[in-house]
């Protein structure tokens, strides 16, 4: 088999993601779908060493990049966990349509581990295992707060935009989304195994 790096439709954006193999050839392959972390993207030294790590020990990846980060199609400042959230089942719907797939597994850092212990909630009858990377657990409930990454804000009335001192800037309706969560009742749902780093 051969790596390749290509789109993912989505809601008319574009995923963008690459595909990578062990060294040895089989016919078919477990696969580890691997997502970054807010601000982040598929080049960050920690996700190739984790993909570089699935390979070798002969599990396949299927890095993607989310709404608004890296290549993928979208603006930073307009993404929300509900938009990763659906751009997450858009690549699983995806690993599903490969032959070459005999098991489907879910690992994401930071945010992506977050969404990826969502996602189980909803794909639990096709994820074998996940595995969250120091999952950004707390953003729903930070959210709720009025306090996260360093902005405050009033979580009962959350405005237009919220930005920090060094540029980065959220539309409102990232927190609106974030403060609908519940992670702890999502993950109830996920009865598969769990490795939480």
């Amino acid at each position: 088999m051969q790596n390749k790096e290509f789109y993912i439709p989505n809601d008319g954006i574009r995923i963008h993601a690459k595909l990578d193999f062990p060294d040895k050839e089989l016919a078919v392959y477990p696969l580890v779908i691997i997502l970054h972390g807010f601000t982040g993207h598929m080049e960050e030294t920690h996700i190739v060493a984790a993909a570089r790590a699935m390979n070798e020990i002969g599990f396949a990846t299927l890095r993607a990049e989310m709404y608004g980060h890296g290549q993928s199609d979208g603006a930073f400042r307009d993404h929300t966990l509900f938009k990763w959230l659906t751009n997450t089942l858009a690549v699983i719907d995806y690993a599903k349509s490969l032959d070459m797939v005999s098991d489907l597994y879910l690992c994401g850092h930071s945010q992506g581990g977050l969404v990826t212990m969502l996602t189980a909630a909803m794909e639990r009858d096709t994820l074998k295992a996940i595995l969250p990377l120091s999952p950004a657990w707390m953003i729903p409930a930070y959210a709720r707060k009025g306090e996260l990454l360093g902005m405050s804000f009033d979580p009962f009335h959350v405005p237009k935009e919220i930005g920090r001192e060094d540029g980065l800037t959220l539309d409102g309706n990232y927190i609106r989304a974030a403060q609908l969560i519940y992670p702890e009742e999502a993950i109830r749902r996920y009865d598969g195994p769990v490795l939480l780093v």
